[in-house]
């Protein structure tokens, strides 16, 4: 990693952003809100390097511990669920629509939406209901060419197995509308979640309220534990994953600090493509500004290395 190197370090800002925006969403004690403040900069302040994907998981199991993840997702998804229903048949009517009118791209359009959706701000919920308003319009979008990787999607036959690795649970209607696309022409295809509660991420209890026929789903559990249990989970898995959080990327960047990058299975460079909008991330200067990205893991890399 050069020494001007500064994506983790600002990796490590916005992974502390984020934890006091879930923190002052849920605390109302000023004083309490406070304490968890600095037992978060605490932690950050023991890291003798910065390393976004360690922190990410020690701020992540401390929120839980405290009740102030879980409570914050009760909360999110009880708001979700009241319109789940509504925006998955908004897909199922527009996918119905485009398989008269273009088939060969659904794949492709539904994973550029659900990329949209993978930022490090949180989404909210008002921002689902313009997006169900305005879907048709979305979906008639050409897939540019800084997610034409997206297209991938598009081209598989039934012999390759995918996984689909999801972020925010808002995003589930998007998720399940992709998987019973590539489930429908026949392509093996799994869910990936993590097996602990990891931020506002899908994971099987979320899968089981929002899906009807969650017991027909495949879903598959990733140790995401730290860099090197996801990276190698994901190595001996399908032959793509799709994933659309931010993990493998600040896995990558742990690897990349601690000059571990040449131990990481070089076959998932061109595997493992990750789907996220890099709009007011750390992310945004690299890929210059563009709205959504679909990058393979080994562009990533080379981005982050030679930033």
């Amino acid at each position: 990693m050069k020494k001007e190197n500064y994506i983790p370090v600002k990796l490590v800002h916005s992974i502390i952003t984020k934890a006091l925006w879930i923190i002052e969403s849920v605390v109302s004690n000023a004083e309490e809100g406070y304490r968890f403040l600095k037992d978060i900069l605490l932690m950050a302040s023991f890291q003798e390097k910065p390393l976004p994907y360690q922190l990410f998981h020690l701020i992540n199991n401390y929120l839980f511990k405290k009740s102030v993840l879980s409570t914050y997702r009760g909360r999110l998804l009880a708001n979700y669920l009241v319109i789940h229903s509504g925006l998955s048949r908004r897909v199922e009517e527009e996918v119905a629509l485009l398989k008269i009118q273009a088939p060969e791209t659904i794949g492709s359009r539904l994973s550029l939406i659900l990329s949209s959706l993978n930022r490090w701000n949180p989404v909210s919920i008002n921002e689902l209901l313009t997006i169900k308003r305005r879907f048709t319009d979305l979906l008639s979008v050409a897939t540019p060419p800084w997610a034409d990787h997206g297209r991938l999607i598009d081209s598989l036959t039934g012999d390759l197995g995918v996984g689909l690795m999801p972020g925010t649970m808002l995003s589930s209607w998007i998720l399940l509308g992709l998987y019973n696309y590539l489930t429908g022409r026949g392509i093996d295809t799994s869910i990936l979640v993590c097996d602990e509660v990891v931020d506002d991420y899908i994971d099987k209890e979320v899968l089981r309220r929002v899906s009807k026929s969650s017991d027909r789903i495949i879903v598959e559990e990733v140790n995401c534990s730290n860099y090197r249990s996801l990276l190698n989970d994901l190595a001996s898995r399908h032959s793509l994953v799709f994933c659309f959080n931010h993990s493998v990327i600040l896995a990558i960047a742990d690897a990349i600090v601690e000059d571990n990058i040449s131990k990481v299975n070089t076959s998932l460079f061109d595997r493992v493509y990750v789907g996220f909008n890099p709009t007011s991330t750390p992310l945004e200067e690299l890929f210059k500004g563009k709205p959504v990205v679909i990058a393979s893991l080994g562009e990533i890399i080379n981005l982050l290395q030679g930033s």
